[in-house]
């Protein structure tokens, strides 16, 4: 990929099979699971970060209104369900 970023995934049943296999899955089906569950996880913080001021608070919101230790901010964010940082 001449380390250009990419946000794709490959066509080719067998490009699939293969990233799948590079990042540690052993099958393809485990590995779009995680990625979907990844990118709904990601969506939601996403949105709520980006939500107007007029609207109940979010997750995303308290992320910037608050300042958190280090044990804290993993707490929080384990709360909205990111548990790998």
């Amino acid at each position: 990929m001449n380390d250009l970023q990419t946000h794709s995934l490959p066509a080719g049943e067998a490009e699939l099979n293969a990233l799948a296999g590079k990042m540690g899955y052993a099958e393809k089906k485990q590995f779009i699971d995680d990625l979907e569950g990844r990118r709904t996880r990601t969506r939601t913080i996403y949105d709520s970060l980006f939500m107007g001021r007029n609207e109940e608070s979010t997750a995303g919101s308290t992320l910037f209104d608050e300042e958190f230790t280090d044990a804290e901010l993993k707490e929080f964010l384990a709360r909205t369900g990111l548990t790998e940082y």
